[in-house]
């Protein structure tokens, strides 16, 4: 796992950031994704951690992040050299990789992040779409689907594949 030190400006966009997303969600009429469980129960709480998680992710791969980015979470967070990624965070320090369905991992690769304290996030690992078609079990008793820590591969490997990647799919 590598851990992303965030700021108090970080933390202080991260709040403002979730609480917008929170609200605009919930205007949308959309309930709250969270599918394992958390130390906090906050109204915004999970809309927060996701966008840690993300600016970790952007940060751990010298990503463009923008917190305020507005509008409806499609299932793709970032970009990584054309490749599509979805970041999933938790609370959990053993959480797992979660998605509803397997049909709503909709980016080509999926990361799990890690809220270990309130400026430490912690990226865990990734694992490709079709990968987690074929690892994940069921959780839960709403049809979500999840992989451990120990099925995603370590964060420097997603790394050294996109470096060496030249217009193939990983």
């Amino acid at each position: 796992m590598i851990k992303i030190e965030l700021t108090n400006e970080d933390l202080h966009d991260c709040r403002r950031a979730g609480s917008f997303r929170w609200q605009l969600s919930r205007a949308a009429g959309i309930s709250d994704q969270q599918k394992g469980p958390t130390k906090k129960n906050s109204k915004n709480h999970y809309d927060i951690i996701g966008i840690k998680g993300e600016l970790a992710v952007a940060r751990l791969y010298d990503l463009p992040f923008d917190a305020y980015r507005g509008g409806i979470d499609e299932g793709i967070d970032l970009f990584y050299g054309g490749v599509s990624i979805d970041v999933k965070s938790t609370d959990n320090i053993g959480g797992k990789l979660i998605f509803k369905s397997k049909e709503a991992f909709k980016a080509q690769i999926g990361i799990l992040a890690i809220e270990l304290e309130e400026n430490l996030i912690g990226v865990a690992g990734w694992i490709t779409r079709e990968e987690f078609e074929w690892y994940s079990l069921p959780f839960g008793i709403k049809g979500a689907f999840c992989v451990t820590q120990a099925d995603l591969k370590l964060p420097e490997s997603l790394w050294g594949k996109m470096i060496n990647r030249k217009n193939k799919k990983i």
